[in-house]
């Protein structure tokens, strides 16, 4: 019975987890909506994101490149493992280090190669 209960109480925390995601990613879409909107009908984002490009369009697109990084390498090889001075991440923490390096590393490389104004 221990071992049924286990897998139950797992199931319904992966369907809850499920759910609160689809949650959080429609209301995230529909905030953006929403801020696109009334960004277009003002033109208020055209001037920000033409001055700070890096930040408004570069960031984001660092993270999403980040992940599909770690995605597409734990497709590949399987679990993600880093050891680190010592210290060693393994399933969900290698997987965050090793996002946060990706995406640490690609910020770096565009605060290197954007020619900033002065």
């Amino acid at each position: 019975m221990d071992n049924e209960d286990y897998n139950n109480k797992k199931k319904i925390v992966g369907i809850f987890a499920w759910v609160a995601a689809t949650l959080i990613t429609l209301f995230s879409i529909y905030v953006f909506f929403i801020m696109a909107k009334r960004g277009y009908d003002t033109q208020i984002w055209l001037p920000i994101a033409q001055k700070h490009f890096a930040a408004a369009i570069g960031l984001p697109m660092a993270a999403i490149v980040s992940l599909f990084i770690v995605l597409v390498l734990e497709y590949v090889s399987g679990k993600i493992e880093l050891e680190i001075l010592g210290l060693k991440f393994k399933g969900a923490a290698g997987q965050i280090i090793f996002w946060i390096f990706c995406f640490l590393s690609i910020v770096l490389s565009i605060k290197l190669l954007w020619e900033l104004e002065a």
